[in-house]
């Protein structure tokens, strides 16, 4: 076979190696900088910072094609039978042919450029591998068969992951800590007040709807003002009035979605465990999904769900979870509210509960899971003017959260 002359393959960053962050840049000032633009927004794009760190990846001179075994320093590995073993100094991931050609494919990687393994069910490790990856200070975690985070492997010495926990740690109760729950808040409320000129469009000949739109947008927008004006010196009061001033606005936002809706997806209120009807239903399922794909991307960042900024850390709480989360949740408020706008939740989509509420059925589950995949893996933002998928964005974000909480313990 003639060589053919290598090319690079992509981009990807090593937040173990190496800062994501401009020199003297905090998680917060990253935020505001590259916070995502929905397509057709206005504002200029964030620039990428030029002294910003790239790696490329060469192996024997040859394009890998690593067909999303790994992306950012994660090895994520999920094929049926297959063995993350060492040979020659190298991770060495052996993809077993199960159609009987026996086609079995190898791929080495660099432990220098590794930060997180994922294991998926039905594959398996050395102790060579584990013994490299704690050598090296690559997490492994093994995920379960709904894509849950369930064991973190560490080593006798102390895991790479552990600074950035020990920074967590002591941001609890901290004006800093409370800082960044305070700023995903408020991203939570910029991504809110960017759909609304969307849904004012689709009902210009609506005046009712307008002025229910026009409503929630002066509550949003108060709500931010007053949110970013809160001093945070005092950080029990602060969370407490921040926490106030979100869930007035929270109310203003889901009266208006409930507006809008067709008659028949019309609910009262939030509800949770059971939900009382079938939107509730559909939108408490999809953040299901969400904080799945969040507690997965904080892990593969070395970021620990448990320790938080401004929710309770009680045995068992994820509290940096529901801190983190905050932004996202519009993204699936949106997804759901379109199903319904579009008519496509039937009646066998649901079923009572004999306790009371709503469940959804297995057609319903689907329905919802196949609609969210689609809308997160389609839907494109920009970020520092690079486009990225609704659900790559998350783990994007958490990546330079580690990143910052490395470089502010680094710089004490």
């Amino acid at each position: 076979m003639p060589f053919r002359k290598f090319r690079r393959f992509r981009w990807f960053r090593s937040t173990r190696r190496h800062t994501l962050l401009s020199a003297g840049e905090n998680h917060a000032d990253f935020c505001e900088r590259e916070s995502p633009k929905l397509p057709g927004n206005d504002d200029d794009a964030a620039t990428i910072p030029p002294d910003r760190l790239r790696l490329q990846t060469y192996i024997l001179g040859i394009k890998l094609k690593f067909h999303n075994i790994m992306t950012d320093g994660v090895i994520h590995i999920r094929h049926f039978g297959a063995q993350l073993r060492v040979r020659d100094g190298m991770f060495s991931l052996f993809l077993p042919d199960l159609s009987g050609n026996n086609d079995h494919k190898t791929h080495a990687f660099a432990a220098a450029h590794i930060q997180t393994v994922l294991l998926h069910p039905q594959t398996s490790f050395s102790t060579d591998a584990a013994l490299l990856a704690e050598k090296e200070g690559v997490t492994c975690i093994i995920i379960n068969e709904q894509g849950e985070p369930k064991i973190f492997l560490a080593g006798m010495h102390a895991p790479g992951a552990l600074e950035v926990w020990k920074r967590q740690l002591e941001l609890h109760g901290t004006p800093r800590g409370l800082a960044y729950a305070r700023d995903w808040l408020l991203l939570k409320l910029q991504h809110k007040l960017e759909w609304l000129p969307k849904l004012r469009s689709y009902r210009r000949d609506q005046p009712d709807a307008l002025r229910a739109i026009g409503a929630c947008s002066d509550i949003l927008l108060r709500t931010r003002n007053m949110i970013k004006q809160q001093p945070l010196t005092d950080v029990e009061e602060a969370a407490k009035v921040i926490r106030g001033h979100e869930g007035f606005g929270q109310k203003a936002w889901f009266t208006m979605l409930n507006y809008l809706l067709p008659p028949r997806y019309k609910f009262d209120g939030r509800s949770r465990q059971p939900s009382q009807d079938l939107f509730n239903a559909m939108l408490n399922y999809s953040y299901g999904i969400l904080y799945n794909w969040v507690e997965t991307a904080l892990w593969e960042a070395n970021v620990n769900p448990y320790f938080g900024f401004m929710h309770q850390g009680e045995r068992g709480n994820k509290a940096l979870l529901y801190d983190f989360i905050e932004p996202y949740r519009p993204w699936m408020d949106r997804a759901v509210f379109k199903l319904c706008t579009a008519k496509e939740v039937m009646p066998y989509h649901s079923e009572p509960l004999a306790e009371g509420g709503v469940w959804l059925t297995k057609e319903g589950k689907k329905l919802v899971a196949d609609n969210v995949y689609d809308e997160f893996k389609k839907q494109q933002i920009e970020i520092g003017g690079k486009q990225w998928s609704l659900k790559s964005s998350i783990h994007h974000y958490a990546r330079h959260l580690s990143a910052d909480l490395k470089n502010a313990l680094r710089m004490r």
